[in-house]
This record gives structure tokens, C-alpha cells and sequence, in this order.
């Protein structure tokens, strides 16, 4: 009798250890497992002007750390560029709104959302910066009485607008493309901290334009394209002043006394406009052609 008794505990512990193995292993997996972030609600109507803060702050951080768990998704339709940097950005900040206030955009938001707008004058284009979305949020206010108390739409706007800073500053700086190993520069690259000392210089001296002008290329072929940008739009006052400053880093660029001398006769100042056009002529013969080949071709006088 004495060994189905023996044999019976036997089977008694291993199946015991069986149990506590697998309890073992149920409990390391789930310790080891994430917690999914829900997605942050679409809406968050805030009726009290004291907790506006708060909410605002609590979306952000929502949204936050939502799209650092999804590659830069604020949800399933909309994301952001450089979730890293906004992260670093918003928490530096104890996540509170840079570009608005309750309801409405602040001076420096609403002068963001323009340089987006007239993006296309620096070579640039607006919907790499997220004007559709910026747009929307705009066409949601100026419809809907209740989003100016949505804390939800309006940490949304921030986020945007400040991915959107951070895009311009990279492609006013480096330029649109991309580098390769061969091209990259140290010098052009801007590293996280400079994004973040952009950033809070704005927020300092409450000005957009002139931190973005600052990381403009300072030499004659960039402020020629600039021109020429410029020029296209119509803007020949503007386009004067940034062929002239091309001309004076660099005198005699045929391109660059074409284009001068097309906006001044544009401008009816057809003296100095003539003298500009013979001078760039006379410097390339087949100046017409070379920018015909570029796509200038739109109302240029003939010689």
C-alpha cells in the first residue's frame, strides 16, 4: 500500500510545479508586456475657464504619448514628423499651450500659421508644413461655437504648428532634401537642442519671422532662387531686394541682372530695367534659352 502512496504524492508535486511554472511564466510575460496608450478622445469640451489649463495640459500629454507608441500618430487620419523633439518640447514645458490661448490663436500662433501659408516664397511648399490641417482647425473654430472650448482640437493645433516650426527650421537651414553621406555637413545639420533653443526663443521674444529668417543661407545663389520665387508671385519690390543683395555678394550674375532688370521694367522704371537686361545679355548671350529651359520663360521681354 505504502507505494501507490508515495507514487500518488509524486504526481501530487509535479503537478504542483507544473502550476507554479506556468503561474511563473503567465507573471514574467505579463510584467514584461506594455500597457497600450488609448487614443486620446477627438473632443474635450471644457466649460469651466479655471480647468482650461489642465485639460489642455492632459491632452497634450495624451497625444503625446499616444504618437510616440504609433510612429508620430495623433490617430488614425492625422500624425506628426518629430515626435521625439515635441515630446522633449511639451514636457520642458509641463505641457501647456505655446500658440494659443482659450479659444484663439496668440500673436505668435497666428504668425506661424502665415509664414506656413507663404512658405512658397522661401522655394518651399505649404503642405509639406501642414497647412491642410492647420486649415481645418481654422474652418472648425469659424464653424463650430463649441471648438473654442475644445481642449482636445486645440492641443492638436498646437502640436501641428509646433511640428510644423520644426520642419522650417530644418529645411530653411539644411534645404528640402535630403543629405547623403557625401553631402552632409556638419555645420548645417541642427541638433535637438538647437530645435528646442529655437523654440523657446520665439516663445521668449514673442516674434516667428525673424528667428526663421536667421537660418536662411547667407549667399548670392540662394537669394537669387529667393528672387526668382518672388518674382513669379508677383512680388517685385520684394524680388529687387534680393537681387540686389545676390549682386552684391557675387557682382555681374547674368541671372541675377535679368531677373532685377524684368522687375523694374515691370515696375514701368524701364531705364534701369533695359540697362540690367543688356548687361545680362551681353554676359550670356543665350540667357533667354538657359531660362527657358528652367521654366522662366513667362513674360520675359524680348531683346
Amino acid at each position: 500500500m505504502e507505494k501507490p502512496l508515495l507514487s500518488s504524492g509524486r504526481s501530487v508535486l509535479l503537478s504542483f510545479l507544473n502550476v507554479l511554472l506556468i503561474g511563473l511564466c503567465l507573471l514574467t510575460i505579463g510584467c514584461h508586456e506594455k500597457v497600450k496608450v488609448k487614443p486620446p478622445p477627438p473632443k474635450d469640451i471644457v466649460q469651466k475657464k479655471e480647468a482650461w489649463e489642465e485639460r489642455t495640459a492632459k491632452n497634450l500629454k495624451q497625444y503625446l504619448d499616444f504618437a510616440q507608441e504609433n510612429s508620430g500618430k495623433l490617430n488614425d487620419s492625422i500624425s506628426v514628423l518629430h515626435i521625439r523633439l515635441l515630446n522633449s518640447f511639451y514636457k520642458q514645458n509641463n505641457y501647456n499651450l505655446v500658440w494659443s490661448l482659450r479659444g484663439s490663436s496668440k500673436y505668435i500662433g497666428t504668425k506661424l500659421y502665415e509664414f506656413v501659408k507663404d512658405s512658397k516664397q522661401y522655394g518651399l511648399f505649404p503642405l509639406d508644413y501642414g497647412l491642410d490641417k492647420l486649415e481645418r482647425v481654422q474652418q472648425t473654430v469659424a464653424a463650430d461655437t463649441n471648438a473654442k472650448n475644445d481642449a482636445a482640437l486645440w492641443a492638436r493645433n498646437d502640436l501641428f504648428l509646433t511640428d510644423a516650426f520644426i520642419s522650417l527650421a530644418k529645411d530653411l537651414k539644411q534645404g528640402r532634401l535630403a543629405y547623403d553621406s557625401v553631402t552632409l555637413r556638419k555645420d548645417t545639420v541642427l541638433p535637438d537642442s538647437l530645435y528646442l533653443s529655437l523654440l523657446n526663443e520665439v516663445i521668449t521674444r514673442n516674434e516667428v519671422q525673424q528667428t526663421l529668417h536667421q537660418l536662411e543661407p547667407k549667399n548670392a545663389a540662394y537669394l537669387d532662387s529667393r528672387a526668382w520665387v518672388l518674382l513669379r508671385l508677383g512680388r517685385n519690390r520684394e524680388a529687387i531686394a534680393d537681387f540686389d543683395g545676390a549682386l552684391a555678394l557675387r557682382p555681374a550674375i547674368p541671372v541675377a541682372l535679368y531677373g532685377r532688370g524684368l522687375a523694374m521694367t515691370r515696375l514701368g522704371e524701364a531705364a534701369k530695367g533695359s540697362d540690367d537686361l543688356a548687361a545680362a545679355r551681353k554676359a550670356e548671350p543665350d540667357i533667354e534659352r538657359r531660362l527657358a529651359r528652367i521654366g522662366l520663360t513667362a513674360d520675359l521681354p524680348k531683346p
